[in-house]
């Protein structure tokens, strides 16, 4: 037996324990005396059968197996949890009848009961949730005045902690918000207080029971100074600077604008001389100033208006080059021009939705 492992022995013993036989329960018995390993099932099963036997060898040796050092460890252990278990059950009934007392008609009941609950130093949900309709909807005023205090015992704050979700700052807000609506009389003194209770049950309170604020209220931004109209006027009267003069918006829409007429003017003598390349090398820098000036327009609205007249001055200008090209007469130059001009007037009327924002 030696041999086997801890389980399997205990399994034997206890199948030997649940044996018809006399002897072999006898000898299970006497074999578990000698183990220096037990399990709480044997420890039942003896005491189960200490209760039932009426042989008295057999009940000598189970009372001189339940009293070796193994099985009095396994008793002590039982003992402490059904403690335990008979003081939750306790504490389960004294708050249920707690929660009884609570709701009864009487109103000296009511008060015992929450005399009851000061001293029992538990609480529950329901009995908190009992507690703040009795302070607002009570008839009795000293029910009313009790319950509002048990709102305050220790048991009570830590199930409002348990409950709160919200940071200490945002319920310093609330407080406030509450504290000015009872001043405004929008909520009534008993509900304002319940309320407050809510959200106010871990903030420091003075002398006057006021609640504190000052370490959660925000800080107010510091507000610069505004400058009068006296401290300006010297500003505006001084000279500006020969870079402040090249450098300003003035100065660069002019030399934006001078350098687009430039342009054209350049592109103009350029499609007069160079007949062989002036056409491909005018829709090449058509297409260029085009397209840059639709993909700079977001962040560079005044160059890319710029660029936007040139390309539109372009136009005309490659169109009369082509027709050169295409060497038309008659009829046929009027209707191509008429195309030209349509063209034309509908560029400039997507210009003027597209750079409509531009200033």
């Amino acid at each position: 037996m030696s041999e086997k492992k801890p389980t399997e022995i205990l399994a034997e013993i206890k199948a030997g324990l649940e044996s018809a036989d006399l002897k072999g329960r006898l000898e299970n018995v006497q074999a578990l005396a000698l183990l220096n390993f037990s399990s709480e099932a044997l420890f039942l099963k003896l005491t189960e059968l200490l209760k039932t036997e009426s042989d008295t060898e057999l009940c000598d040796a189970i009372e001189k197996t339940l009293n070796s050092p193994i099985h009095q460890k396994i008793a002590m252990r039982f003992d402490k949890e059904n403690l335990a278990s008979s003081l939750e059950e306790d504490a389960e009934l004294d708050l249920s009848k707690i929660e009884q007392a609570l709701t009864q008609g009487n109103v000296e009941e009511r008060l015992a009961g929450i005399s009851e609950l000061s001293l029992a130093g538990e609480s529950n949900a329901k009995i908190l949730d009992q507690l703040e309709r009795m302070a607002i909807k009570d008839r009795s005023k000293r029910v009313r005045v009790s319950a509002l205090e048990a709102l305050d015992l220790p048991a009570n704050v830590e199930i409002f902690k348990a409950r709160s979700k919200i940071t200490v700052f945002t319920r310093s807000i609330l407080v406030q918000e509450i504290n000015l609506w009872k001043n405004e009389g929008i909520l009534d003194e008993s509900t304002a207080k319940i309320l407050e209770k809510r959200y106010s049950f871990d903030f420091e309170k003075d002398a006057e029971s006021e609640l504190k604020y000052a370490s959660v209220s925000p800080k107010k931004p510091s507000v610069p100074p505004k400058k009068t109209a006296k401290a300006v006027e010297p500003l505006s009267k001084e000279k500006r600077s020969w870079a402040q003069a090249l450098f300003s918006e003035s100065s660069i829409k002019i030399a934006l604008y001078l350098g687009a007429f430039f342009v054209i003017a350049a592109a103009m003598i350029f499609a007069a001389i160079i007949k062989e390349l002036r056409l491909p090398i005018l829709f090449l820098s058509t297409l260029v100033f085009g397209g840059t000036s639709l993909a700079i327009k977001k962040r560079l609205p005044q160059p890319s208006f710029a660029l936007f007249i040139i390309f539109s001055v372009f136009l005309p200008i490659n169109f009369a080059v082509l027709l050169d090209t295409l060497n038309l007469h008659g009829r046929a130059t009027s209707v191509y021009w008429m195309s030209v001009f349509a063209l034309t007037t509908l560029v400039w009327v997507f210009a003027i939705y597209f750079f409509s924002s531009r200033f």
